[in-house]
Order: C-alpha cells, then structure tokens, then sequence
C-alpha cells in the first residue's frame, strides 16, 4: 500500500514593492550605470538630435528654422532616391546573405578536421590580421627610434630631450 504524504499549498507572499526592490539592489543599478549614461550620451542624444533636425532646416550655425514634413517632401521627390533605394535593398537581400553564405563556408573549412591542408587555410586566412599587427609595430619602432626616428627628430629640433 502506498502513502502519500499531504499537499500543501505554496506559501505565496505578495511582491515587494518596486522602491524596496530598488533599494535591496542599488550596487546592482551602481554598476551598470556607466553603460546607460554611456548609451544615454551617444546612443539615444544623438538619436533624438537627428529626429529633430530632420524636421527642421539647419546650415550647422545660426538659428533653426522649423520646416515640418518639407524635408521628407523633398527626400521623396529626390531623383536618386529611387537609385539609393535599390541599392540599400540589393545590400541587405542580396549581397549580406552572400557573405553569411561564404563566412559560413569559411567557418566550416577552418573547423573541418578531415581536410588536408588545414593548417596552412588558416594561416592564410589570418595572416593579414596578423601581417598588420607586425607593420603597425614596426613603423611605430621606426618613427620614435633614438637615432633616426622622426618624432624623436622633431621633438630634439624643438629643443627637448
């Protein structure tokens, strides 16, 4: 015979309010506030700027005039819109889904552990980052050498050690 133990029901408490979740977290929001104010500064001013200006006629100095939907009525009656549209949309249907295609092919070519010659398709694949890297260093090396370096010319020729 089997028994069975009774069930309770959950205990359930009522939420706590939104001001004591606020509190019991604060080192929380402390944290992570650097990335809002950093989005805050260049993420959504700059957004909320550019909407603005789009309804408004502006040469960078001077006061702003308040055009209302005149700058869409001109966008749309613009020639090369109907160009730049095509465009923008052979980008994103044709041409972006190509380079997943082949990015993707790539992935599997370096990942592909039966494939001979493996090591050497990634070391061709990354040699321009790497090759890069090295030039950067070395021009760098050059241009602030103590005996023939550029800056350290220009800084001696300017009276400093």
């Amino acid at each position: 015979m089997k028994h069975t133990a009774a069930v309770r029901p959950p205990i359930v408490r009522p939420p706590k309010p939104l001001w004591k979740q606020i509190l019991e977290h604060w080192m929380d929001y402390l944290f992570i506030s650097p990335f809002y104010i950093t989005f805050l500064i260049f993420g959504l001013y700059p957004l909320l700027w550019a909407f603005r200006l789009s309804f408004s006629y502006w040469r960078g100095f001077g006061p702003m005039e308040y055009v209302g939907l005149g700058n869409y009525r001109a966008i749309l009656r613009d020639p090369y819109i109907i160009r730049a549209l095509i465009n923008t949309l052979e980008f994103a249907y044709i041409l972006l889904p190509t380079g997943i295609f082949i990015a993707i092919v790539f992935a599997v070519i370096l990942n592909n552990k039966n494939l001979k010659g493996r090591g050497i398709f990634r070391t061709l694949y990354f040699l321009p980052y790497v090759t890069s890297s090295v030039i950067v260093g070395i021009v760098f090396i050059q241009l602030f050498d103590d005996q023939l370096g550029w800056v350290n010319a220009a800084l001696k020729s300017l009276g400093l050690p």
